[in-house]
């Protein structure tokens, strides 16, 4: 099958403009042929019918001695004068009249077509006549139209259909040439990368297209090195969880033995701090390795949640992690629930990374600030540390999985898979992560937004 030529857009456009006026130009005509052939078939007469009458029955009225009204045709209009040129009778309108004089008298030239002037014997007359294309029969000149007002018509008619028509067909065939375009961008939208591009019959449209297929193979090439990069870094991160697990295991076991023997009580309070945190790592890895062999998705178990009792284990937990810096938390509850619906696991595990971030960042005796309050049936955690605070990129691209932050920050640039985590887990709760700096500390600012009920 061989291919199509091109056309450009401009011969495209004169085609459709040589349509319209073609269109216009057989408005006009068709009706004048159609009254030519109703005048073959005597069904109208020609415009210059009553103009032959006229003249056709000039040399009869000349050879009477005596011209009368019964002698005039009477589709005809006339003035019949006597000998001394007055006025016998009329059937014309007193402009009229006054119209038939003046032709006598070779004024209003242009009026001179529709009189003939006829010299009789003893008298004379003037016959007036009309241009203008009538019917053969009397009685449909009574009822319809005449034959050029039905033509004006026709001719209005005819120009508005095919327009109309004209406009739907090259609407038409530029939408058919726009589709190779349109279901290019289309594939380009759902990601479908590996298909073959249509072509138009339109020059300017074919070249759109070239730029299209070249976007999209150069967002194929760099999505392919995107996707690469993140299998690498999902399975270094898998075989990373899966390498933890033995050392935990060994600092869980030790723990243990620990507390079971018979060591002051100081030190069964830090064991069980150790173990405490050893059990949350364990579950963090659990968590973590189950969201990477689920397609990031995590698994919640929504329940109704004691915020009291979450509070408590969080402060309790944070405080055991800030002392060895000297950090102190503040906190202020300001109207919140006895309850919320939700997945309490997930909740304390989102908060205590934004806390943790928080820790890393801050200076040695330093102050986080923990603030809790309800509003428009949501629940917000506000986390503000003294730290230096995000920067832009770190606020675009934080809660990114494998964002590694900006290294000015800190040396321990390990936060982006904890605000993955913190901001999931907001989605998952219909709320979401509001990342700033505090005008008041400077530092960083985290807000967990999610749904109270």
């Amino acid at each position: 099958m061989g291919i199509s030529k091109e056309i450009t857009l401009k011969k495209f456009f004169l085609k459709y403009l040589l349509t319209i006026v073609s269109c216009i130009l057989l408005s006009f005509v068709i009706p004048w042929i159609l009254i030519g052939i109703l005048s073959n078939y005597n069904v109208v007469r020609p415009a210059n019918y009553y103009e032959i009458e006229a003249k056709k029955i000039k040399p009869k009225l000349e050879r009477l001695s005596v011209i009368k009204q019964s002698d005039i045709p009477k589709n005809l209009s006339y003035i019949i004068f006597d000998k001394n040129n007055n006025i016998e009778s009329t059937n014309l309108k007193s402009e009229q009249v006054q119209d038939a004089l003046n032709f006598i008298d070779n004024k209003n030239d242009w009026k001179i077509n529709y009189f003939v002037y006829i010299k009789g014997k003893s008298n004379s007359c003037i016959l007036k006549y009309k241009l203008k294309v009538s019917y053969t029969s009397n009685r449909l000149n009574e009822i319809f139209l005449s034959p050029e007002k039905m033509i004006y018509i026709f001719i209005i008619i005819n120009l508005l259909i095919s327009c109309v028509i004209s406009i739907i067909i090259f609407s038409r065939k530029l939408k058919t040439e726009l589709i190779p375009l349109l279901n290019t961008t289309r594939q380009i939208h759902v990601q479908n990368l590996d298909f073959i591009a249509e072509r138009s019959k339109i020059k300017e449209f074919n070249e759109i297209l070239d730029s299209v297929i070249d976007m999209r193979d150069e967002l194929k090439d760099t999505l392919k090195k995107k996707w690469e990069e993140e299998k690498i870094k999902t399975e270094q991160l898998s075989a990373l969880s899966h390498d933890i697990k033995t050392p935990l295991t060994i600092i869980k076991g030790n723990t243990q033995l620990l507390l079971e023997s018979d060591s002051l009580e100081e030190d069964k309070e830090y064991g069980e701090f150790i173990l405490n945190g050893a059990n949350e790592i364990e579950n963090y890895i659990s968590i973590l390795s189950n969201a990477i062999h689920n397609g990031r998705k995590l698994r919640m178990q929504k329940n109704k949640v004691n915020i009291n009792n979450l509070l408590s284990k969080i402060e309790k937990d944070t405080l055991s992690l800030f002392q060895t810096k000297e950090i102190k938390l503040k906190s202020e509850y300001l109207n919140i629930p006895n309850f919320i619906y939700g997945d309490e696991q997930y909740i304390y595990r989102a908060i205590m990374n934004v806390l943790s971030n928080a820790f890393d960042y801050s200076p040695r005796q330093g102050t986080v600030y923990f603030n809790i309050f309800s509003r428009d049936e949501y629940l917000y955690f506000k986390i503000t540390d003294e730290g230096k605070g995000f920067s832009q990129n770190d606020i675009k691209n934080a809660s990114n999985m494998f964002y590694q932050g900006d290294k000015s920050r800190s040396r321990n640039n390990h936060y982006g898979i904890g605000l993955y985590l913190v901001n999931v887990v907001a989605k998952e709760h219909r709320g979401e992560v509001i990342l700033g700096n505090s005008k008041e500390t400077l530092g960083a600012e985290v807000i967990f937004k999610i749904k109270s009920h």
